[in-house]
């Protein structure tokens, strides 16, 4: 197995250039909408985890009676507080939640496939159990995981010039490529592992299959409630869901 640098996506993301970018980020996706209406009922104590530059805040919490976000890059909770002041925000590390009483959530959130920024495999290991520890019994762990399978995308090309949309066609043809050539190289075959992923200057990146996700989190004592493709609500096929979102629950003990 590739050896990476286990710090080296904390570092990225506590860059200004990557926080601007979180921080212009707005709204849930199709599927976050989705999950978050039918796994978090109103009310609930909510644990925002890889908060960013706060994209998720709102929503959240206005589902929650009590909501928490936390970052392990400090310039992101910066950015966070800068734009919710009055919000419960913490530099924290997924994969030591400590600071926070067994049992003390109704639900946890991860997303924008950040369980998968964590190395090495112990650190994701680390963080279902503190993710467990911290929910209720019957609590919802909402997440999304990137996919090995998932190497072609459409671009969006509605309003551009024919030679705007070629290039942007042949672009994402190269970079289809790129992600099948590390899918070739085992992550694909095996269903998970990690890959440089190039996205801000190279982040080292977790894919896993749906099954392997499941089957990961379920030695972990949760119980999978629903998935949903990043592509939702269009049908396409694997090929073409670069993540996957889904929604487990903390089994009863």
């Amino acid at each position: 197995m590739t050896s990476f640098d286990d710090d080296r996506n904390r570092r990225l993301f506590d860059s200004p250039e990557i926080v601007d970018d979180y921080r212009s980020l707005e709204g849930l996706t199709p599927p976050e909408e989705v999950l978050f209406e039918r796994h978090i009922p109103l009310g609930s104590d909510v644990l925002d985890i890889g908060v960013g530059g706060g994209r998720t805040v709102a929503p959240l919490r206005a589902r929650a009676d009590r909501y928490v976000g936390i970052d392990y890059a400090p310039k992101m909770i910066e950015a966070s507080r800068a734009r919710f002041p009055d919000v419960e925000l913490h530099v924290a590390d997924a994969a030591d939640l400590g600071q926070f009483d067994d049992a003390s959530f109704d639900a946890v959130v991860f997303a924008f496939n950040g369980i998968g920024g964590l190395y090495p495999d112990a650190a994701r290991y680390r963080c279902l159990d503190e993710c467990h520890r911290v929910l209720r019994p019957g609590g919802t762990f909402v997440l999304s995981v990137h996919n090995p399978a998932g190497i072609l995308t459409m671009p969006r090309i509605a309003g551009l010039s024919p030679l705007v949309a070629a290039r942007r066609f042949a672009r994402e043809g190269l970079n289809a490529l790129n992600r099948g050539q590390k899918a070739i190289r085992g992550t694909r075959l095996r269903g998970e592992g990690y890959v440089m992923d190039p996205v801000h200057g190279g982040l080292v990146t977790h894919l896993a299959s749906r099954r392997n996700v499941i089957q990961e989190l379920t030695a972990h004592g949760f119980e999978h409630l629903e998935t949903l493709p990043s592509t939702y609500p269009r049908r396409r096929p694997n090929l073409m869901a670069i993540w996957y979102y889904y929604a487990f629950r903390r089994r009863h003990d």
